[in-house]
């Protein structure tokens, strides 16, 4: 990191890390998360593993939320749009996984985290 001005920000020479990152994901990856797992994939910092994630790669967040005075009814809206950031790819789907690891019922039903297998797999290889 480098300091200007009291800011920090990331110096093109320094790489404080040099290994592989990998994010699991599936539909339950939505909201800020999946803008985290979208971020990570179009910028080629992490490879992805799991099933595609709960919503589309641009999409709205941070809320305001409103009480009416009267019945005292209470709601949220959305203000912020979250776009996608390589413009080429479709944000019409959800994201993705650059490895494919579907969860099946006898995975449920057994315990077995399918996707947690795999990244270990993957670990173990790469000793």
């Amino acid at each position: 990191m480098v300091k200007n001005h009291g800011k920090a920000h990331a110096s093109s020479s320094v790489n404080p890390f040099n290994g592989h990152l990998y994010l699991l994901i599936s539909p339950k990856t939505f909201s800020a998360a999946n803008v985290f797992a979208v971020t990570f994939k179009d910028n080629g910092l992490a490879t992805l593993i799991g099933e595609p994630t709960g919503n589309q790669p641009s999409c709205y967040g941070d809320i305001f939320v409103f009480k009416m005075p009267h019945s005292g009814f209470q709601f949220t809206v959305s203000y912020k749009h979250f776009s996608r950031p390589d413009q080429r790819l479709t944000h019409e789907t959800p994201l993705e996984p650059d490895i494919y690891v579907p969860t099946t019922r006898q995975d449920i039903i057994g315990g077995r985290d399918a996707q947690m297998e795999k990244l270990m797999e993957i670990i173990t290889a790469a000793k």
